[in-house]
């Protein structure tokens, strides 16, 4: 708000209105009175099933559970719930106050009311709601998934990191996938995919980030030394770090052979991924 007051586009006491209608709590007190709840806790099954049944202690019997989980199963975390028809998702993207996507999801008994009343909140924040089906990454995760997935593919074929963003920054995206897995903070994907066997997102997680990875905790610039010096965000690729990149990929197992490598079977997004929260937040 401070930058549309500086370019006029808002009065300051329109501001001092606005700020006016935000306070903080460390306690469920005032919850009684509010009509809709949007949960932002971590990606963690039983954290939010707990954040339910605290809202449906303290708050009014109308009130309605909305969860900004990107991925994880609106049916789950509405399943130890008093009032499971009036848990419902909705999912925001980032940055929020600029992105006018967001995914209203409810699950299998999910209300009418419920979804009115989400759809309505949304439009009045002036978002672009759609209401998309309880299934693994709802509608851009699902979308999202395949792509990265598929850019993690290529870089453990041996594609320089380099490559993979130019191409698709080319082709009209505004970043390339290895940039937006550093914006998210890729070792995010080690909850994602803590399975060996799913050999793509396991590597390039437990070998770690990128620089921005680095730079918020620079304690593991010596774990995570291969993604280094990444040149989409300018920096120049050194022979060394290519070789180091190259390195790590032969010790995970991963041999190239001409234009191809031994990597197995390109990763998909399978429902039961969403289990575990099987898609990249938004």
């Amino acid at each position: 708000m401070g930058k549309r007051v500086r370019s006029k586009r808002m009065r300051p006491a329109e501001r001092q209105k606005q700020m006016m209608l935000i306070s903080g709590s460390t306690d469920y007190s005032g919850f009684e009175r509010v009509d809709i709840v949007v949960e932002a806790v971590f990606e963690d099954i039983a954290l939010k099933q707990q954040m339910v049944a605290d809202i449906e202690q303290y708050a009014a019997p109308h009130t309605v559970f909305a969860s900004n989980t990107s991925s994880l199963p609106i049916g789950q975390i509405a399943a130890q719930a008093a009032r499971p028809q009036q848990v419902i998702g909705l999912h925001y993207f980032s940055p929020v106050d600029k992105m006018p996507l967001v995914e209203v999801i409810p699950h299998a008994t999910t209300s009418e009311q419920t979804i009115a009343t989400t759809v309505a909140l949304a439009h009045k924040q002036g978002k672009t709601a759609i209401v998309v089906a309880d299934r693994a990454g709802f509608y851009v995760n699902r979308i999202l998934a395949p792509y990265i997935n598929e850019a993690a593919r290529c870089l453990l074929e041996g594609e320089p990191i380099e490559s993979v963003d130019k191409a698709l920054v080319d082709f009209g995206f505004p970043v390339g996938p290895i940039m937006l897995l550093d914006e998210v903070g890729i070792d995010v994907g080690t909850k994602i995919y803590p399975d060996p066997g799913r050999r793509n997102w396991a590597t390039l997680c437990r070998s770690g980030g990128v620089r921005r990875s680095a730079e918020r905790r620079p304690q593991r610039a010596q774990e995570w030394p291969w993604f280094l010096s990444v040149s989409s965000r300018g920096q120049q690729v050194t022979p060394e770090t290519q070789e180091r990149r190259q390195q790590h990929l032969s010790a995970a197992g991963y041999h190239r052979q001409g234009a191809y490598s031994t990597c197995g079977d390109r990763p998909t997004l399978r429902d039961d991924d969403a289990q575990r929260g099987g898609a990249l937040p938004g």
